[in-house]
């Protein structure tokens, strides 16, 4: 039965297209199991899986009330681990699409690496003789309900990156082009390539000393 494509997967399409990477199947059928991932790409002979999630608008019972800004990125992220499940051989990526919904920030670092690895919050080191803590060692952390799981403990290896598609303008509004930020998955069991999805609007990060920054690309709007 023919599926109609959302706004962000008809974005999606035309972005790989862009990229020149035009051999792709959409609800390609597998062997193995039941489940179909929104794509399959072929990129130099290897194949990429991609689940597409739009952030539709939804009207706000209280625009001026408090809100959590993780919660529903880290929906997604749930979902898209039950079906990844079946395709662990793969490198796989959910790709985010914010279809002009309020409050969902999928172009902030501290918002969708908070709901990676754990609500954002500052931390810092105790002398363990004195019971006081260390002058200027305050520092940005993760601390809890990431759902890629700790260092101690990483839960979902399958999902290699969450990627945000999103349109670039410029500054008179008009339309640059579409590009991506990758936010890699530090705990994934096959990474997704380095080389991969680095447009003129793309940026890319990862972990880095200890760090969660970007290692790739300009920042844009």
């Amino acid at each position: 039965m023919y599926k109609k494509r959302t706004i962000g997967e008809k974005l999606f399409e035309r972005y790989l297209i862009s990229q020149g990477l035009a051999d792709f199947d959409f609800e390609k059928t597998f062997k193995h199991t039941t489940t179909k991932l929104d794509y399959s790409v072929i990129i130099k002979r290897k194949e990429f899986l991609f689940e597409v999630k739009d952030f539709n608008y939804t009207k706000l019972a209280s625009p001026h009330g408090c809100y959590d800004p993780y919660n529903r990125i880290r929906n997604h992220i749930h979902k898209a681990k039950g079906k990844f499940q079946d395709f662990k051989q793969w490198p796989c990526a959910l790709v985010l699409y914010n279809n002009n919904a309020p409050l969902v920030h999928l172009t902030m670092p501290h918002v969708v690496a908070g709901a990676m690895y754990g609500d954002v919050g500052i931390s810092w080191y105790v002398n363990l003789k004195t019971g006081k803590s260390i002058p200027k060692s305050e520092h940005m952390a993760f601390l809890s309900k990431g759902k890629m799981g700790t260092p101690a403990k990483p839960f979902n290896t399958t999902i290699s990156a969450l990627i945000t598609l999103r349109k670039v303008f410029d500054r008179d509004g008009s339309l640059k082009g579409l590009g991506v930020i990758v936010w890699e998955n530090r705990f994934a069991r096959i990474r997704f390539p380095k080389k991969l999805f680095r447009g003129p609007f793309d940026e890319r990060y990862a972990f880095s000393n200890g760090q969660y920054k970007k290692i790739f690309g300009n920042t844009f709007k």
